[in-house]
């Protein structure tokens, strides 16, 4: 199927599926169980330029350049969603986790590290302008930020939580 890439630059293979950061493209995912008869299940658009990824159980965490880290949950191969985007100034080629850190090559400051991105669950809904989150206490020190999402969009507050 030549006709969906958009220049791959990186890909990993997960059971009979291959995963391609796909530059413009975004994320494409491909069954390969048949390799002389590969069938793309779906591509899920991105913002930047997608370079590097790596794929863990049922995330895909894709890094594009000009945008920052993408999580995604590819549960449904078919119907991949985007969970949040974090912003990475400079991103250059390279993704690799370490615990529950990720390491991202940065064309400015060499290498980025950034806390693995986790769903809060103790939420609390008071109204449709206000929630209250209860975060369990942060292992780094620096700006965090809130994501919050549902089907339809999300929002982000960027540098609500500074730990020192």
């Amino acid at each position: 199927p030549l006709d969906k890439f958009s220049g791959a630059q990186n890909l990993r293979v997960a059971g009979k599926t291959l995963f391609v950061a796909n530059g413009n493209g975004g994320l494409l995912t491909v069954d390969i169980q048949r390799p002389e008869q590969p069938v793309v299940l779906s591509s899920l658009s991105l913002a930047g330029f997608a370079n590097d990824l790596l794929i863990e159980g049922n995330s895909a965490f894709v890094t594009s350049r000009y945008s920052g880290l993408h999580t995604i949950d590819i549960s449904n191969l078919r119907s991949p969603r985007l969970l949040n985007t974090i912003n990475v100034p400079a991103l250059g080629g390279g993704l690799q986790r370490s615990g529950d850190l990720f390491y991202l090559g940065n064309r400015r400051m060499g290498v980025t590290a950034i806390p693995v991105p986790y769903e809060v669950k103790g939420v609390k809904l008071h109204s449709a302008e206000r929630i209250e989150l209860t975060i369990p206490p942060q292992k780094y020190p620096g700006r965090y930020t809130v994501e919050v999402s549902n089907i339809r969009g999300s929002a982000s507050l960027d540098g609500v939580l500074y730990y020192q």
